[in-house]
């Protein structure tokens, strides 16, 4: 179980126990990363002292950051975290005082959309050494699944090929797979149950035979980029969220943004379109064709 370093503040118990009821657990571990980094950089030991916290600390810290060569994003990802924290702590009149609430975000760049070419998920998936791993990324490619989304999915959620997916905030959404995937995961599924069995749970089942830390789902996926001997550069650009992006591109060349809202699990159409807007603009659309059967399923 993830736990704060400052969880003998009980408010801070008490916050990270409510994040467990609706957060990922890779948006826990982010959550609390943040909150101890901040608060050993302020030398935290009590509630009074987080209600005396000035907007005055919160900028030096900014500035910490950036000396410590945290990207843009990454520290405006840091300061959410931290005034979710303090929303909490005033709402549950906890504490008065919120620094945080004068304190903008830095500037971003915006980068173009990482995604996946034709050619290069050709090389991908012909460079799958089993079943497990073709099967783990022709679900993230061909439903748009975010990594834990894909970790937490139990063999009771599977109903032939239709896939009942718990999404942020413990939302639940139906999605259903393509031919391609279908053929691929029933393949899988013969493997998988032969193995294990109902002795596990989770549908994807790791070396320690329980569910995958969404960081080892990366390592696998960078892993078999350095196998198919993509670029150095290839690597570090794409990640499995690459995946859900290629996704919306193919997707969305022929199918409709709410329908696409539906499947991504957006509780808002407003992250669909700014995500779409992002793909169309650096041309990825035209780069995928939605009908292909994009996956071979040859080992």
């Amino acid at each position: 179980m993830i736990k704060s370093k400052y969880e003998f503040i009980p408010e801070i118990e008490e916050y990270v126990n409510t994040l467990r009821l609706d957060k990922s657990i890779e948006t826990i571990r982010f959550y609390v990363a943040a909150i101890d980094r901040f608060f050993n950089h302020l030398n935290i030991k009590s509630l009074e002292d987080i209600n005396n916290i000035t907007s005055t600390n919160c900028r030096e810290y900014q500035a910490k950051l950036k000396e410590d060569k945290l990207q843009a994003s990454s520290i405006n990802g840091h300061f959410r975290a931290l005034k979710a924290l303090l929303y909490w702590l005033i709402e549950n009149e906890y504490i008065k005082n919120n620094a945080l609430e004068k304190v903008k975000a830095i500037k971003e760049n915006r980068k173009e959309a990482a995604y996946m070419s034709e050619e290069e998920i050709d090389k991908f998936f012909a460079h799958c050494k089993n079943i497990e791993e073709k099967a783990m990324f022709a679900l993230f490619l061909r439903l748009g699944l975010r990594r834990e989304e894909l970790a937490s999915l139990k063999v009771q959620n599977v109903s032939d090929y239709v896939i009942m997916v718990t999404g942020k905030g413990q939302k639940v959404r139906s999605v259903a797979m393509p031919d391609d995937a279908y053929e691929i995961f029933q393949e899988y599924m013969k493997y998988r149950n032969e193995k294990y069995g109902n002795t596990i749970d989770y549908v994807f089942v790791s070396s320690w035979n329980k569910k995958y830390e969404g960081e080892s789902i990366l390592l696998k996926f960078k892993t078999i980029m350095k196998r198919a001997e993509f670029s150095e550069q290839r690597i570090k650009e794409l990640h499995t969220h690459s995946l859900r992006h290629t996704f919306m591109a193919n997707f969305m060349e022929t199918g409709d943004i709410y329908v696409a809202q539906k499947i991504l699990g957006h509780s808002d159409l407003s992250t669909t379109s700014k995500i779409y807007a992002h793909i169309r603009d650096s041309g990825v659309v035209n780069a995928m064709r939605n009908q292909r059967r994009i996956i071979n399923n040859e080992l």
